[in-house]
């Protein structure tokens, strides 16, 4: 950015009308003339870069022939950066009041100017709305290049919007984020410099299985079918939706989200003779997806009116400029159909709002030659006769599309004596034979949970495929049984790589240092980042703890062998303890300090979640230590989660602290 300012270029002022001191001096005003003596221009960088602003100071020369003083009242006008025949629109400038303009002379303004990057600054509120901090890597490398000249602004701006369109259509299609921390940690590997958005968007094309950037038909699929209303993220998408492709922005924060087909439990009898028999049905399961939802600033107007009263009501449908209602206005009837159609319309604009990256696929193939992508199998369906045309086709096509629904990162690889399914790599593998289809389970046989004991164990066993487990299937009757086999690979395979991610260090892949001189931050150090945030507002006199990327976050309490603590338990995602621990050197301080609370339960218990159980443990670890706990059923770690969980964590040290210097003393 800073070589630009080295360019020719003049800045414009318009609105100089506005320098009327009086009425009496409009004549003397018009003799003025002005010239630009000075430009000096600086960047303050800062990240992210929407709070980067460029000042400039500009000493304008004005001549005044007159033996009129003037005072300035307002010089407004707008701010225009001419650059290589280009005109850049930076914003709008204000001269402050009360400058001096002497008579018979030339006096000269000084006037600072502070503009921040609009278009940056939008695409950058965009992903903070979206919480994309395990983002960084990437995007602290763009914004390098970009300051550098090696990534052109309008390329920058577009690789913002791709990892936007990223997250968000993963945050849609429910793909768990796990993954994310390797895939930016390493993403800029693959950046070809010489060929830059390019590169970006092959390497985006190419992320396989649970990595993968969704394709149209899986995002809008999804969007239709997904809650929104109560999505984490509804007001951004709202926004976002709203505002494309608009110059004038609307702030949807002036509106509120109105279901078309109302939300009441008492649905109005109008409503339900519209919408026929199954109109329970229909409210249940479309009232809170993409085509029920829309905007409106006459919410209460509308109330539980039938649709054709919405319609035409002062403010209705047919009135409002909103473009998530365009087409409204012109519908006889709201019923299954209408937001079925409606929803498939809406989700086709979304995949312009939120787009996939494209290239050309000569442009493409060049980049996979570059990457360590496998071959297309040189077998077809045809090398398999039992499946192809004989007599276990039927069976073959019926799991065959069980298995490939298990998930969009499904792949099928034809090989010469047996058919693969992956994600990753193979978790079931199908060899054809005349009576049945031999599959073999790419997992550990002990792991298995087969409540019929069908399947078999062949651990060190030669055969076709990858695995220790071998099931038969001879029927379409025994398919829904071995899906549930089949399903405990698939899942298994999943939790593997996602571990395998969330142990990976990212400073391995990627040398971020030189910009931000810390590795990228974790799914746990994003969660109890905010948690601690959230905590520290509702507990100003707390004490933080240091917040790592580990299953667990501690918050001292300024006395030894005292803490509290959140900890994630089982898999990830199933539990988080709010804790208090006891682990001092000596066990029976441990003890006594715990029973001193666990006596004292009646006096401080009321100020906890009233729906949650305590749990003592008085022995707890190989060293004598001790906790008392309750639990919260955790899910993803999304930001909703994290505000519980600072006000459950608030709870017990506002229940609890101030037993704290008693405790000390035991």
């Amino acid at each position: 950015m800073r070589r630009l300012w080295a360019l020719p270029m003049f800045i414009v002022l318009v609105g100089c009308d506005a320098l009327n001191p009086a009425l009496r001096y409009q004549e003397t005003a018009r003799q003025l003339r002005f010239t630009l003596d000075r430009v000096d221009a600086r960047i303050d960088l800062a990240f992210p870069p929407e709070r980067s602003r460029l000042r400039i100071l500009l000493d304008v020369g004005v001549d005044n022939p007159s033996d009129q003083r003037l005072r300035t009242r307002r010089v407004a006008g707008d701010l225009h950066l001419m650059a290589q025949g280009a005109d850049h629109a930076l914003g709008s400038v204000s001269f402050p009041e009360g400058a001096e303009i002497a008579p018979k002379g030339r006096s000269v303004l000084k006037v600072e100017v502070v503009l921040g990057y609009s278009d940056l600054k939008t695409a950058f509120k965009d992903l903070r709305e979206l919480k994309v901090e395990v983002a960084f890597p990437l995007l602290l490398e763009l914004y390098a290049d970009y300051d550098q000249g090696t990534l052109p602004k309008a390329q920058f701006l577009e690789a913002l919007r791709l990892v936007e369109s990223y997250v968000f259509r993963r945050a849609i299609c429910e793909i768990p984020t796990n993954s994310m921390n390797k895939t930016f940690a390493t993403f800029a590997k693959a950046i070809k410099k010489e060929s830059y958005l390019d590169s970006i968007k092959a390497q985006f094309m190419t992320l396989p299985s649970y990595r993968r950037f969704p394709k149209d038909e899986e995002f809008k699929k999804r969007f239709q079918e997904r809650d929104l209303y109560n999505f984490r993220s509804k007001s951004y998408w709202l926004r976002r939706f709203e505002n494309h492709g608009r110059k004038e922005p609307v702030h949807v924060e002036d509106y509120s989200i109105e279901h078309i087909l109302p939300q009441s439990e008492n649905l109005p009898e109008a409503w339900k003779q519209g919408l026929g028999d199954e109109w329970k049905r229909i409210q249940g399961q479309y009232l809170h997806t993409l085509g029920n939802l829309t905007l409106t600033g006459y919410n209460s107007e509308y109330s539980n009116h039938p649709f054709l009263q919405k319609r035409d009501m002062p403010g209705g449908f047919k009135e409002s400029p909103l473009h998530v209602n365009k087409g409204l206005g012109q519908l006889e009837t709201w019923n299954e159909e209408t937001i079925l159609q409606r929803a498939a319309v809406l989700a086709e604009r979304c995949t312009g709002v939120w787009p996939s990256p494209k290239l050309d696929e000569a442009i493409l193939a060049g980049f996979l030659l570059t990457k360590s992508i496998p071959s297309p199998s040189a077998y077809t369906l045809d090398q398999h006769p039992y499946v192809a045309t004989g007599a276990m086709k039927d069976v073959f096509d019926a799991i065959r599309k069980e298995i490939l629904d298990l998930d969009p990162c499904v792949t099928e690889e034809f090989l010469k004596l047996y058919i693969a399914y992956k994600s990753e790599t193979n978790f079931v593998d199908i060899v054809p034979q005349a009576k049945r289809l031999r599959l073999s389970l790419n997992m550990p046989f002990a792991e298995l949970e087969d409540t019929k004991g069908l399947a078999k164990d062949i651990t060190n066993v030669g055969r076709w495929g990858n695995g220790d487990v071998e099931l038969g299937v001879s029927s379409i009757d025994e398919i829904p049984y071995a899906m549930g086999l089949i399903r405990q690979a698939f899942e298994r395979q999943l939790d593997a790589f996602k571990e395998m991610d969330e142990d990976a260090d990212p400073n391995q892949t990627l040398k971020i240092g030189r910009v931000l001189g810390t590795p990228p931050p974790t799914d746990y150090e994003v969660f109890f980042g905010m948690v601690q945030a959230q905590f520290l507002e509702l507990c100003p006199t707390a004490k933080a703890g240091t917040v790592s990327g580990k299953r667990y976050h501690q918050i001292p309490t300024g006395t030894s062998g005292l803490h509290y603590e959140l900890w994630i338990h089982g898999k990830p995602g199933e539990n988080i303890g709010i804790e208090l621990h006891f682990e001092a050197r000596d066990p029976s301080v441990n003890l006594a300090r715990m029973e001193y609370l666990k006596t004292r339960e009646s006096e401080w218990k009321a100020g906890l979640p009233g729906n949650l159980d305590l749990t003592y443990l008085p022995k707890w670890g190989s060293v004598g230590w001790a906790r008392m706990y309750f639990e919260r059923p955790a899910g993803a770690l999304t930001a909703e989660l994290a505000d519980q969980v600072a006000v459950d964590l608030a709870a017990l040290y506002r229940s609890t602290a101030g037993y704290l210097p008693a405790l000390g003393n035991l």
